[in-house]
């Protein structure tokens, strides 16, 4: 995978902020305007700019659908407005913008019931607890909502906050110019394909999940951190990009696959803490960036394709045997059709006590009388070629005591015909 340049992510994260432009209606509502809504059926907002001045609550039974639309809400430092979904309510969203008046307030939003956003714009949103000015976010704590193709930007604290909800989806998102990007606590679901730049503590924090799958995300390296895992279990990471400035990945008391990431970092690439256990897969990681502490373990693999010829052509059914630094079999397998055999290989280990590295690693290849023996270093090599070739310096030994052994049969020893001459005599 390629590193974006720095100028690609800048000129992506104008263009973003270019799409905040609000777009003024054109069509008309019976909606009651500016002083809030409560939605006890199913109601819409097309096409509209509307000023709030108070909530709009959609009620448990209810559905409110906004499309084309422009809601500003009219926040300060006391009265903080926005949407409120009950348990049982539904809001959906399309192509429209929401915003708070005061921006450095934000508007709120809190939701209990479903939500389905899509190609929005969500700008400004609400960073203030009691005590608290760091937490705030667009809070989801909803099974089987979703979010895609749309942009959040501007929060000092959270910006989204998905919490106890199961089945979440959030795909094709950019988030940028908030403290913390995404928290998913207590959650599961997909986050995929999504842009995190530019935020100002810690990109992506998941805690106390079990089933989160995070794929082809893109993180820059702002912040503290780029994924923050806590006590979680089944969380695969695929083929993200992914760079911080000082933790790139760090897991602790978690449980957690890799597979395909790339992870940039002149500091800690992966830390894993508390008892924790991470298998990277295919992953472009420096192991001297890496460390563990608190019976953790860190094991890096590689998937190595070993073909095998005889005089340029694939050989199928050749038996091929994978030994490690130590001498250990770590692998053995039959050549395809194809003439190829493919491993999974440990290409390290990484515990409280340091790194153990099991390269050079040793190939033995046999099919019939030919064969090849070689070794390589998986770090840098995954595609293999063996050409299989007869022994034939066993070869010329067996011949030459084939040879041997006849002429020692035909021609018996000199003393041995003299006797039998004798005897005919």
């Amino acid at each position: 995978m390629l590193r974006p340049a720095p100028l690609l992510c800048a000129v992506f994260v104008a263009l973003a902020a270019v799409l905040f432009v609000p777009v003024h209606a054109e069509k008309s509502t019976s909606l009651p305007p500016c002083e809030g809504l409560e939605v006890v059926g199913d109601e819409e907002i097309v096409g509209q700019s509307i000023l709030f001045r108070g909530n709009v609550t959609v009620r448990s039974g209810a559905t409110l659908t906004i499309k084309d639309s422009v809601l500003v809400f009219d926040s300060n430092r006391t009265h903080h407005q926005g949407f409120l979904v009950e348990e049982g309510g539904t809001l959906v969203m399309r192509n429209s913008t929401v915003e708070a008046v005061n921006l450095s307030e934000g508007f709120s939003f809190v939701a209990d019931g479903r939500v389905d956003i899509r190609n929005c714009n969500i700008g400004g949103i609400f960073t203030t607890t009691v005590g608290l000015r760091w937490i705030g976010g667009f809070k989801i704590r909803s099974d089987n909502s979703m979010i895609r193709d749309t942009v959040f930007a501007r929060a000092r604290g959270y910006a989204i906050r998905c919490e106890g909800a199961r089945n979440f989806t959030f795909s094709d998102n950019l988030v940028y110019a908030t403290a913390t990007a995404l928290l998913l606590n207590h959650s599961t679901g997909s986050v995929t394909g999504n842009w995190f730049f530019n935020n100002s503590d810690r990109q992506v924090v998941i805690q106390n999940c079990d089933g989160v799958r995070f794929e082809r995300n893109v993180v820059n390296g702002t912040g503290m951190g780029g994924v923050i895992l806590v006590n979680s279990r089944n969380v695969k990471l695929s083929g993200n990009q992914i760079e911080g400035p000082f933790y790139v990945v760090y897991v602790k008391g978690s449980q957690m696959n890799m597979e395909g990431d790339v992870l940039f970092g002149q500091q800690i690439q992966l830390e894993a803490r508390d008892s924790s256990k991470v298998v990277a897969q295919d992953c472009v990681i420096n192991i001297k960036r890496t460390r563990t502490e608190g019976s953790s373990e860190i094991v890096v693999k590689k998937t190595v394709k070993v073909r095998v010829l005889v005089g340029g052509k694939p050989v199928e059914g050749a038996i091929v045997t994978v030994r490690n630094l130590d001498g250990d079999t770590v692998a053995k397998g039959e050549t395809s059709s194809e003439g190829v055999a493919q491993f999974v290989l440990t290409q390290a280990r990484v515990t409280d006590s340091g790194v153990e590295l099991f390269d050079p690693h040793t190939f033995k290849v046999v099919k019939g009388l030919r064969s090849f023996t070689g070794t390589a270093n998986i770090t840098s090599e995954s595609q293999l070629e063996a050409s299989l070739h007869l022994p034939w310096g066993l070869i010329i030994l067996a011949a030459v005591f084939l040879v041997l052994a006849a002429i020692v049969v035909l021609a018996p020893p000199k003393g041995e015909r003299g006797r039998r001459a004798k005897r005919h005599s």
